[in-house]
């Protein structure tokens, strides 16, 4: 038993420590943004970004196009550069708070 779990932690831990999160709040929805996120992999990384909220109409995160209301959304993609830039475009929405959690695996 103690060596299963030693496995899994090891396990565990190994997957955790090549990923960085962080986030982002953002209280003025009608005003566009741009993230800018440093990648220190030198291997084409896994880009998860959870968006959390509300907003009153319709926004734009990276050209994605997101309705208005109580937002609960989550994509992911490959990236193949250091630099990450994420754009976040006010489009209709004027009102409301945002919380942007990135993930780079």
């Amino acid at each position: 038993m103690k060596y299963h779990f030693m496995l899994f932690l090891g396990l565990f831990i190994s997957c955790t420590e090549n990923s960085s999160s962080n986030s982002i709040t953002l209280n003025t929805l009608g005003m566009d943004t741009t993230i800018n996120i440093k990648s220190n992999k030198e291997y084409p990384t896994t880009l998860k970004i959870k968006v959390t909220g509300n907003s009153s109409d319709t926004f734009m995160i990276s050209g994605f196009k997101i309705p208005g209301g109580k937002v609960d959304t989550f994509w992911h993609t490959d990236w193949y550069q250091k630099n990450i830039i994420l754009k976040y475009e006010s489009y209709k929405a004027k009102l409301g708070e945002l919380k942007i959690e990135y993930k780079l695996y």
